[in-house]
C-alpha cells in the first residue's frame, strides 16, 4: 500500500512482455522450429524484436513482404545465405517448392548447412504468404534442420502440418495467443511502465473487455493519455474492418453474425444456429488464419474476442432487420433450451418473442438481473400486450423487485396496485391462484427486506401457501442488492443492533428453505461485522471466515464477496497487508468468477473502499473516482448499494 500516484504521461514506446511469454521465448533455442502465431495487434513482431535484442543470441531477421510467392521465397533466401551462401542458391535457383518432393529437397539441403554457434533465423509473417507446398517444406525443416539452426515463423496463421505430432516430438514450439493475452496483473504492470497507475478493479475490467489484447491496451493509453478516459476507442473497430474482414467471403461473413450473440459457443451451437451446411470447415479457417477466434484447449469450445464480437453485433444491428431477428431467435432458443434463461430472454426481447421473453425470465428466477436492466424491463412491460403479461405473472413480480431494489417508488407503488385489481385475479386460473397468493407474499417479504420481523411475518404466509421453493428467488439473485455489508443494509435504529441481529439469525432457515439457500452464511457475516464494528477482532474473524467457508460451500458469490471483504479490512487493521491484499484477490476471482455484472460492481466497491482508506486513489475504480454512477448507462447501481458508493467517494473527495 505504499506505491505512491504517478502523473499520467503515457510512453508509447514502451514494450511490455508478460514473464509467461518470456519464459516461452526462452525455449526457442531448444527447438528446430518456433511458430508465433496470433491474431493482428497481438505484439508478435515487436516483442520477438525486443527480446532477441536484449539476449546474447545470434539472429538473423527477415521481414517476408509482398503478395507474390516468388519474391517471398527470395527473401528467405537472402536470410539463409547469411550462414551459407551457395546452399543458399542452390534453393533459389530451385525457386518455390512446386510439390512434396521439391520441399524435401529443399529441407534436406538446409540440414547440411554448419555454423559455429547457434543461429536463431526470424521470419517474419511467413505462413499465410505461402501455398499448401510450403507449409509441408517447414514440417520437414523441423524434422531435418541443421543442428544449430533455430527457424522462428511469425505469422497471423497456424502452423498446421502434423502441428500436435511436432510438439510432441520436442521439434515444433508454438507460442499462440493465448501466450500473448495479458492478464489483470499483466495490465496493471504495462500501464505503470507507461506511467498510468490503475487498480485491480479498472484492470480487470480492461482484461474483461479487451481480453488481454494488447493493441487495444495500447490504443486505451493512448485515449487515457490525450482525453483522461479510460475505455477502449472506437477506432479499434477499424482495425477488424480494414484488415480482416474485408478478405472474408460471404458465408464466412454471414456465419460470423449468426454466431456472434455468443461469446462462448461449442461446435453443437455453431451448428444449431448455421442452420445449413455444417460449419466446421468455415470455424477451422477462422481458427487456422488467426481471425480472432480460437479454440481453447481445455473444452474444446470456442471463444471470440470481446472487442471483435462487439463489432459483428455492431455489423448485425446495421443490417437487415428479418435476419437480424431471426439470428437473436435462434440464439435465444439455443440459450433457453440449455437453461441459460436470462440470456435468451434478452434475445427473445431483440426477436420480439415476448410470450417466449417472460417465460425465460420467470425461469431465471432474477438471478441474473442486474440494476442496469430496469430501463429495458420497463421497456418491456410498456410493449408487452396486456395479456401475455397477466399469464406470466412471476415475471411481473420479479419485475417488481427490480423497481424496489432501484428506489423507483412511484413506480412500484402503481404497479402493485394493478396486481391488486380484481381482474387479475379473475383472469388467473383456480389452480394456480394459491401459488400466485404465495409468490405474493415473498414478494411482500422483499419489499419489507429492511425490517426483519415484518419479512418474517409474510414468508411464514408464503410458506403456508407454497409447497416449495419460491420461483422468483434463485439461488443467485443479488441478497445485499451489491451492497458488500449487510449491517451496512439492516442496521438503522440506533440500541436496537442486539434485537436486529437476533431477529434477523432467527428468519434465516425458512428464509434459505423459500429461496433455495439465498444468502446462505449472512447470519455469520452479520454477526461477524457487528462484532468488528465493536473492535472484537478475532471473533469477527473467526466469523466471517465461518461466513465464507459456508457461502462457498452453498456457492453463494454475495455472502462470499461480503466476507472476504471484511477478512481484508481485519488483515488490514491487525498490520496484515499483504493477507488483506490477498484477499481482495480472492473477491476479484469471485466477482469475475460468474457472469453477473452485479457482482463485479460489488468487488471493484469492496477494491475502491481499501484504497480510498489508504489515498490511493489511482487504484480505485475510475467510475468510482469519477462520481459517475451512471455514465452512459454503463455502470448502474442498485439502491442501498448506491449509498455504499457515496461513502466511498466522499472518502475520496476529502483525500
Amino acid at each position: 500500500m505504499t506505491r505512491a500516484k504517478k502523473k499520467i504521461k503515457s510512453d508509447k514506446d514502451k514494450t511490455y512482455i508478460s514473464e509467461r511469454l518470456r519464459m516461452k521465448l526462452d525455449k526457442i533455442k531448444e527447438y528446430p522450429v518456433t511458430s508465433v502465431e496470433a491474431p493482428i495487434g497481438y505484439g508478435k513482431t515487436r516483442s520477438c524484436m525486443e527480446y532477441l535484442q536484449k539476449s546474447d543470441q545470434f539472429f538473423i531477421w527477415k521481414n517476408i513482404s509482398g503478395r507474390d510467392c516468388g519474391v517471398c521465397w527470395q527473401q528467405f533466401c537472402d536470410a539463409l545465405a547469411l550462414t551459407n551462401s551457395s546452399i543458399a542458391e542452390k534453393i533459389s535457383s530451385g525457386g518455390v517448392p512446386a510439390n512434396h518432393a521439391a520441399a524435401e529437397r529443399a529441407a534436406e539441403l538446409i540440414g547440411r548447412i554448419k555454423v559455429e554457434e547457434p543461429v536463431i533465423i526470424v521470419l517474419d509473417t511467413v505462413l499465410d504468404r505461402f501455398p499448401e507446398s510450403v507449409s509441408y517444406f517447414f514440417e520437414i525443416l523441423a524434422r531435418k534442420s541443421a543442428e544449430m539452426l533455430h527457424f522462428v515463423i511469425i505469422s497471423r496463421a497456424r502452423f498446421r502440418n502434423h502441428r500436435e505430432e511436432l510438439r510432441m516430438k520436442h521439434l515444433l514450439l508454438v507460442i499462440d495467443v493465448f501466450d500473448f493475452m495479458l492478464d489483470r496483473d499483466d495490465i496493471m504492470k504495462y500501464f505503470e511502465m507507461c506511467g498510468i497507475m490503475i487498480g485491480r478493479g479498472d484492470a480487470e475490467r480492461l482484461r474483461r473487455k479487451t481480453d488481454g489484447w494488447i493493441a487495444a491496451l495500447y490504443l486505451t493509453i493512448l485515449h487515457w493519455d490525450e482525453n483522461g478516459a479510460r475505455d477502449v476507442p472506437d477506432q479499434i473497430y477499424d482495425l477488424f474492418e480494414q484488415t480482416l474482414c474485408r478478405d472474408y467471403t460471404g458465408e464466412q461473413k454471414e456465419f460470423l453474425q449468426r454466431i456472434s450473440p455468443f461469446q462462448f459457443f461449442t461446435m453443437d451451437q455453431a451448428r444449431s444456429v448455421r442452420q445449413m451446411r455444417d460449419p466446421e470447415k468455415i470455424l477451422d479457417y477462422l481458427i487456422d488464419s488467426c481471425g480472432f477466434i480460437w479454440k481453447i484447449p481445455e473444452t474444446n469450445g470456442y471463444h471470440i474476442n470481446r472487442l471483435y464480437r462487439e463489432y459483428l453485433l455492431g455489423k448485425l444491428e446495421s443490417g437487415n432487420e428479418e435476419f437480424r431477428k431471426k439470428v437473436y431467435k435462434n440464439a435465444a432458443d439455443w440459450l433457453f433450451h440449455n437453461q441459460s434463461f436470462c440470456k435468451a430472454a434478452w434475445y427473445y426481447y431483440r426477436s420480439g418473442e415476448y410470450e417466449n421473453m417472460l417465460r425465460a425470465f420467470e425461469l431465471d428466477r432474477g438471478e441474473h438481473l442486474c440494476a442496469g436492466d430496469l430501463h429495458t424491463m420497463e421497456m418491456i412491460c410498456q410493449i408487452c400486450p396486456e395479456e401475455i403479461k397477466n399469464r406470466y405473472f412471476l415475471a411481473m413480480m420479479i419485475y417488481a423487485r427490480q423497481l424496489f431494489m432501484s428506489g423507483e417508488e412511484e413506480e412500484l407503488n402503481q404497479f402493485l396496485e394493478q396486481m391488486d385489481e380484481d381482474k387479475l385475479f379473475a383472469i388467473i386460473p383456480a389452480d394456480q391462484q394459491q401459488e400466485f397468493h404465495g409468490e405474493r407474499e415473498m414478494l411482500q417479504s422483499h419489499l419489507k427486506c429492511f425490517e426483519p420481523a415484518l419479512t418474517a411475518q409474510h414468508q411464514l404466509e408464503c410458506a403456508r401457501m407454497l409447497k416449495h421453493p419460491s420461483a422468483q428467488t434463485g439461488r443467485m439473485s443479488p441478497f445485499t442488492f451489491g451492497t458488500p455489508s449487510i449491517m451496512f443494509l439492516l442496521y438503522t435504529e440506533a440500541g436496537k443492533l442486539d434485537e436486529l441481529l437476533k431477529e434477523y439469525s432467527a428468519s434465516r432457515e425458512l428464509y434459505y428453505k423459500l429461496t433455495d439457500h439465498n444468502g446462505r452464511g449472512s447470519e455469520y457475516l452479520f454477526e461477524a461485522e457487528v462484532q468488528f464494528n465493536r473492535g472484537n477482532l478475532d471473533k469477527a474473524d473467526i466469523l466471517s471466515h465461518k461466513a465464507g467457508t459456508v457461502a462457498a460451500r452453498y456457492h453463494q458469490t454475495g455472502t462470499g464477496i461480503c466476507a472476504w471483504f471484511l477478512q481484508a479490512r481485519i488483515s488490514i487493521l491487525k498490520g496484515e497487508t499483504d493477507q488483506g491484499m490477498r484477499n481482495l484477490d480472492r473477491i476479484t476471482a469471485l466477482a469475475s468468477g460468474v457472469d453477473k455484472r452485479v457482482f463485479s460492481v460489488t468487488g471493484e466497491l469492496c477494491e475502491s473502499y481499501i484504497y480510498a482508506v489508504f489515498n490511493q486513489l489511482s487504484y480505485v475504480a475510475d467510475w468510482i473516482n469519477k462520481g459517475e454512477f451512471f455514465s452512459k448507462g454503463s455502470v448502474r447501481l442498485y439502491s442501498p448499494a448506491e449509498d455504499f458508493a457515496y461513502i466511498v467517494y466522499a472518502r475520496i473527495l476529502l483525500a
